[in-house]
């Protein structure tokens, strides 16, 4: 009988695992994940400081009197931040698919196992670390609870469909040199057309986010919306 993906996924975790510890390179491995492990909680410090003062900050550094509209305004230039952070360090997930073909595991349980390990990544709390603190301390005294949770909920969403749109345009793309130029220009041209006061991407996409502090809607688009490109990637990863 076809074993699944969700029955097989501790074996492939152990034989992960395996791979690394009997490595060639597994001491210089150990060296540099120490190394990644250091640099990245000096930058989780500073994360986590700027997060739950990023309140403070926004009313007396910037002067900004209405903090929830703010940050609607700013979550989709976030959002292209976080895809330009993504595209830029993320990695495909690798898998050598033809090693395990001959077993009697579903084609489409490595396929879905190999799509729910890639979710397992640094970039995926970006969001909840950075405005989590904020939708506590000035969104939840002005919205309540159930509406500043599906504020952060539907950011988040909506960060998991970047992580899937950059893993889909990575695996499409091959890392082309004129398909790369093409995304970094699209990504970055909002900012410059902000900055050249030519059009504000954010006064566009505010509504759909303030439409979240008013009821589930935003978070069911933003659910579907990371569902449908998590199926897109299905062929790309199947080749």
């Amino acid at each position: 009988m076809l074993k699944s993906g969700k029955q097989i996924a501790p074996e492939f975790i152990r034989l992960f695992l395996l791979e690394k510890v009997r490595s060639l390179s597994f001491g210089r491995d150990v060296v540099s994940a120490l190394l990644m492990f250091i640099f990245i909680g000096f930058l989780l410090f500073y994360l986590v400081g700027l997060a739950v003062f990023l309140g403070l900050i926004l009313k007396n550094l910037f002067e900004v009197q209405d903090v929830p509209s703010f940050l609607n305004e700013g979550a989709v230039f976030y959002l292209l931040a976080e895809f330009l952070i993504r595209f830029t360090f993320q990695k495909k997930p690798l898998f050598d698919l033809n090693s395990f073909l001959h077993l009697p595991i579903k084609k489409s349980g490595i396929i879905h196992y190999l799509l729910a390990r890639s979710l397992f990544s640094p970039f995926s709390l970006l969001v909840i670390i950075l405005f989590v603190p904020v939708t506590i301390s000035d969104i939840n005294p002005v919205y309540g609870p159930l509406y500043s949770s599906l504020w952060i909920a539907t950011l988040f969403f909506l960060s998991i469909a970047m992580h899937n749109l950059v893993l889909w345009l990575k695996e499409v793309n091959d890392e082309r040199f004129i398909g790369t130029v093409s995304v970094f220009t699209i990504t970055v041209a909002p900012f410059l057309l902000l900055y050249f006061d030519v059009i504000n991407l954010g006064e566009i996409t505010a509504p759909f986010f303030n439409l979240s502090l008013l009821g589930p809607v935003p978070l069911i688009v933003s659910i579907v919306v990371c569902i449908s490109l998590l199926y897109v990637r299905l062929p790309a990863i199947s080749r």
